[in-house]
């Protein structure tokens, strides 16, 4: 092949093949780029304006998701190996070319020892040109033919070395980054264009951005597509210029061997696949930003509209409660001053009077004790509060924040924090938005009361001035007022309308005021947010952090080397820990043996009993409203906190799944007070019997009496006639309708005395003789259970038992932390002398996140002991265990066992009767007298005297135990061996 022709092959295959090649890849690429434009178009058409980020942009993110996550699509490196491949296989393995003069001459690029080789080939050529001629010549002397000395030929590999050469193309790294760089760009621009929308004086003007970047892309293209045919155009020139040192000194054929071009190839390969990944890393954190923006931009909507549903319930209270009448109050007031006249009668003025004084009454005074006997406007902001809880706990947990971006490197540098961006979006909405609407901050409560008491006073003033006008003697009117009543109204009426407009005044500001209170709240929460997100400033997210954050302590030399001492001590003493472990055991099973038993946890301090109810109650009151909400266990609780032992769905399941398949089977949920036994119903039956219309029974007052218990179950299952169970027994059998009945506290189906089990022994035997036709659900305290067991054996009568105050240390954890983590509040544990002391705390003083964890862990253990798998319990020592809490965190001190000291004094018959209500749940003091066999001036001594300590309340015309003392007086009555459980 000669020189000509591998040049004019070169260009050609370069230019078709090649560079064809490479064009038609970005064509596709951009085209790719152009379709999700058109996506924009799409939604553009489709959607109303407020509906395109929520509805239309999934879409449009899933588009960018796949183009992201197409590993099948060949990269532009795939395509130009494999096109360099062809073009290379076009020309010969091995060509031969006759050397050109320039490779006999020293360059001036050339090395030394090139230099030095080309001098001595040029002498060589020199020296056998001199032999080759002298050689001709004598032959020509004897008539012989002569020959001309031949040219220096090289052999050249000439397909590997286009193959070799087109393989130094660090330009098409460089193709590379620009297509990543486009993909990138249109992620930011999007989110830009998002963010920009999130500004409230601006719009999303999807035509605009479609229209721009599609002008972005086709500029970008053709760019590319020219740098391609330059590129491509310069290597073509290199390659012919390049070829013609092959073979020679300055460049051997040995350099083009196949290996070596394979380690090219391969070098080329790994180099473009790392900066690919380095580039869909970049590309992958800021998709998942501008996810994070939709999302955030969802939230605002559904804010927004909560918000606005809030304004407008607000308004219309303001306005129906406040505004309207005391406008309309404005408007009769002016019209009576314009219309009173000397000829208006004594009959007229008191119907004047009655008329004011009854509109004051009815459409101001009522209406504003309403709302503040109900607290309307107060849980009208709670229930915002939990709404927008809500919505933000449907966030991811965590999220990327991208910051310190260097785009212009190719590929890209960032940074990357991950931080717990729920917490932090509940956090910024509580601090942001939450707080200033709380009652306590705006006094929605002080504002209603002293418009209440103007208002009276407005009525006072109309009643008394209308009334004296009328009725004062002669003798006591001025001169000048002298048979003028209608004066002295009219003065009267225009003071009381001064007021009444004040009134109105004050409303206006008030509702101004709280309605700048919640747009400013609302914007500066989003605003904040909003920019941390998409800019993602380090600098910000640090003071967000230290907003947030307790101050850390400062750590000492001191603390440093006590930590590191507690190490030291630590492994020097592994040895002794094993022989103190067995001695420990051998003494702990000699205790055993001894009938010594250990306490469980240590008393921390004694109080009485008004001291620790007094603490317990100013606890609880000085909580915030949201985490007084949380962890309210005296109601039931919400379905995402609730926390079940595990076993106990499977066994309801089964149980009525059985029942369905007419089995005779029903359910028992057994625990202490407070265990959570009817919130477990009432979610398992808006769980899992939606279809089933339950009919609940709750025996919230002690019977004992069949006639009782008759009166009670019949008509609620809606048979009015039956005198006895035996009679109701045979009417529901008779009956073809099969349904669901709860039985709430069957606890107080009896009474502790002879003649006391009556009523439970026939709900017993209504039970067991009507399964087939009614599923039974039953919750039952765990005492008056195990003592029923003995009794009646009721266990026999129900299938499927559970427990629901038998949650292990890892639901008790969630019991508490799930409530705690939804007020978006962070947690500082504090520790005692005892383990300050301790190696282990000590080791990790200079490790705050471990040493924090390592308390936790701690606390939760006591935790776990003392509430012996009761979450009611456990949310009364946790409220108790707050010492101190700010914006952002709640300090726990370490768990105290409270030793009652009331509670231990208190003499044996006191004590029976405490235990009566553990075992009863609630009684009356004739009931009380019946289980203690007392007189009934007794028992109602007995009740009056633990009514006024605080162990007992009122409840339902009833008296029970005083929850926050449930645990204290249950504790004392096992160690006295009243109760029990074997």
């Amino acid at each position: 092949m000669k020189r000509q022709e591998f040049r004019e092959k070169l260009q050609q295959c370069i230019a078709e093949d090649l560079q064809a090649t490479l064009a038609q890849y970005i064509e596709v690429r951009f085209n790719a780029y152009q379709q999700l434009l058109r996506y924009f178009s799409a939604i553009e058409r489709k959607y109303e304006t407020e509906n395109i980020i929520k509805r239309g942009f999934p879409g449009v993110l899933k588009n960018i998701e796949d183009t992201l996550s197409n590993e099948e699509r060949d990269s532009i490196l795939d395509r130009y190996l494999s096109s360099a491949e062809r073009v290379a296989e076009v020309f010969p393995e091995v060509d031969v070319w006759k050397q050109k003069e320039e490779r006999f001459l020293v360059q001036q690029d050339d090395s030394a020892w090139v230099a030095v080789l080309k001098r001595g080939k040029r002498a060589y050529r020199g020296v056998a040109g001199f032999g080759f001629r002298a050689a001709q010549f004598i032959k020509g002397v004897f008539g012989g033919k002569k020959k001309t000395y031949p040219k220096w030929k090289q052999e050249i590999p000439v397909g590997r070395t286009v193959s070799f050469e087109l393989l130094e193309a660090k330009y098409v790294l460089e193709w590379g980054h620009t297509l990543e760089r486009v993909q990138l760009d249109i992620i930011r621009e999007i989110e830009e264009l998002l963010v920009g929308e999130g500004d409230q004086q601006k719009e999303l003007d999807l035509g605009a951005f479609v229209s721009d970047q599609k002008d972005k892309l086709e500029t970008r293209k053709n760019e590319l597509l020219q740098n391609i045919e330059q590129k491509l155009s310069a290597k073509q020139s290199q390659i012919v210029d390049e070829i013609e040192t092959v073979g020679t000194l300055e460049r051997r054929a040995l350099l083009f061997e196949t290996e070596n071009i394979v380690q090219k190839k391969e070098k080329l390969q790994l180099q473009f696949q790392k900066h690919q990944e380095q580039w869909e890393q970049v590309q992958s954190l800021f998709f998942e930003r501008t996810k994070d923006v939709v999302q955030f931009l969802n939230l605002r909507t559904e804010i927004n509209e909560q918000v606005l549903k809030f304004k407008d319930t607000f308004d219309d209270i303001f306005r129906e409660s406040l505004r309207n009448p005391l406008k309309e109050l404005s408007e009769d007031l002016q019209t009576s001053i314009d219309e009173i006249s000397k000829e208006d009668s004594i009959k007229d003025l008191k119907s004047l009077n009655k008329t004011l004084t009854t509109f004051v009454e009815d459409q101001l005074i009522e209406p504003i004790q309403k709302l503040l006997d109900k607290n309307i406007l107060s849980e009208k902001t709670e229930h915002l509060f939990e709404d927008l809880l809500l919505s933000v706990g449907q966030f991811p947990e965590d999220a990327q924040l991208v910051f310190d971006a260097d785009l212009d490197k190719n590929p890209p540098k960032v940074n990357q924090e991950e931080v717990e961006w729920r917490q932090l979006v509940m956090r910024a909405l509580r601090e942001l938005f939450m707080n200033p609407l709380l009652p306590d901050n705006q006094q929605y409560g002080e504002f209603l009361s002293q418009n209440l008491e103007e208002i009276i006073e407005i009525k006072k003033i109309i009643s008394v001035n209308i009334d004296s006008a009328l009725e004062a003697p002669e003798e006591d009117i001025e001169e000048e007022a002298k048979d003028d009543p209608q004066k002295v109204v009219r003065e009267a009426l225009q003071r009381i309308l001064a007021k009444v407009h004040e009134l109105n005044k004050q409303a206006d500001e008030k509702w101004k005021q709280l309605s700048d209170v919640i747009e400013d709240g609302k914007d500066t929460f989003f605003s904040s947010l909003l920019m941390l997100l998409h800019e993602g400033d380090s600098k910000q997210l640090q003071r967000v952090n230290a907003k947030y954050a307790v101050k850390e302590k400062t750590q000492d030399w001191h603390t440093v080397l006590d930590s590191r001492w507690a190490r030291v001590q630590d492994r020097l003493m592994l040895w002794s820990r094993f022989i103190l472990k067995k001695g420990n055991k051998y003494i702990t099973d000699l205790k055993s043996f001894l009938g010594f038993k250990e306490e469980k946890m240590q008393e921390g301090k004694r109080a009485d009993i008004a001291t620790y109810l007094s603490e317990t109650d100013s606890k609880m009151k000085e909580l915030p409203y949201i985490y007084r909400r949380l962890f309210d266990f005296q109601s039931l609780a919400d379905k995402q906190f609730f926390e079940p032992v595990q076993e106990s769905t499977l066994v309801f399941k089964k149980a009525y799944e059985q029942w369905q398949n007419k089995f005779p089977t029903n359910f028992a949920i057994v625990g202490e007070k407070g265990s959570g036994k009817s919130s477990f119903i009432n979610l398992i039956v808006n769980s899992e019997l939606e279809e089933e219309q339950v009919i609940s029974i709750d025996f919230a007052k002690t019977i004992w009496q069949e006639d009782q218990l008759v009166n009670m179950v019949g008509p609620v299952l809606g048979f009015e006639s039956p005198k006895t169970i035996e009679e109701l027994v045979t009417a529901i059998k008779e009956s073809d309708k099969r349904q669901v009945v709860a039985l709430e506290s069957i606890q107080n189906c009896f009474v502790r005395q002879i003649n006391g089990f009556k009523a439970i022994e026939k709900l017993s035997y209504l039970i067991s003789e009507t399964r087939e036709h009614i599923f039974w659900i039953v919750s039952c305290s765990r005492y008056a259970w195990a003592f029923l067991d003995k009794v009646v054996q009721i266990s026999e009568y129900l299938s499927h038992i559970t427990q629901s105050d038998s949650l292990n240390g890892e639901q008790i954890t969630r019991v508490i932390l799930s409530r705690h983590q939804a007020s978006g509040y962070s947690l500082y544990f504090e520790p005692d002398d005892q383990i300050v002391q301790s190696r282990t705390y000590r080791k990790l003083k200079d490790q705050e996140q471990e040493a924090q964890e390592h308390l936790k862990e701690e606390y939760f253990e006591k935790l776990m002991k003392l509430a012996e798998g009761n979450p009611s319990i456990a949310m009364i020592f946790w409220i108790r265990s707050i010492r101190d809490f700010d914006e952002t965190y709640f300090y726990i001190q370490p768990l105290e066992v409270t030793s009652v000291e009331m509670i231990e004094d208190l003499n044996p018959e006191v004590l029976f009767a405490l235990a009566a209500f553990v075992l009863h749940d609630t009684l009356l003091d004739e009931e009380l007298a019946m289980v203690l066999n007392i007189k009934l001036e007794e028992s109602r001594l007995i009740l009056n005297r633990l009514l006024s300590r605080g162990m007992l309340v009122e409840k339902n015309d009833s008296y029970t135990i005083n929850h926050l003392m449930y645990r204290q007086i249950v504790r004392v009555l096992k160690e006295r061996n009243i109760i029990h459980l074997g």
